[in-house]
């Protein structure tokens, strides 16, 4: 769904969306980089790291949901992340990694 996103947001802007899709082997490259450490977080239970914090998502995330109202595009998919990461942020799980929110997922 990030893709699609990703995409629609490229062609709002007036970019070609085959642009973007272009360069997937570079994104999910890092996709697989990302899951892989997720995997290790989640094993350990441990979400600390120096690699980039759930505020420092969230700050982008609320950057993407503005952009996609601006483009006028759905911001369903951006907004909803945004609720996920802002729920572990109110549990206390800012200064951890992404990785954190899969705690919260485990509680309704």
């Amino acid at each position: 769904m990030a893709f699609l996103h990703a995409a629609a947001m490229c062609k709002a802007e007036g970019l070609d969306p085959k642009l973007f899709f272009s360069h997937k082997s570079t994104f999910l490259g890092l996709v697989s980089v990302t899951a892989d450490a997720a995997q290790g977080m989640v094993e350990r239970n441990d979400f600390s790291g120096d690699q980039c914090s759930l505020n420092t998502h969230v700050a982008a995330i609320e950057h993407i949901v503005r952009l996609s109202k601006d483009a006028r595009i759905s911001a369903r998919f951006p907004q909803e992340l945004l609720e996920n990461y802002k729920r572990a942020l109110s549990q206390g799980l800012g200064l951890q990694e992404l990785p954190a929110v899969f705690q919260t997922l485990l509680r309704d």
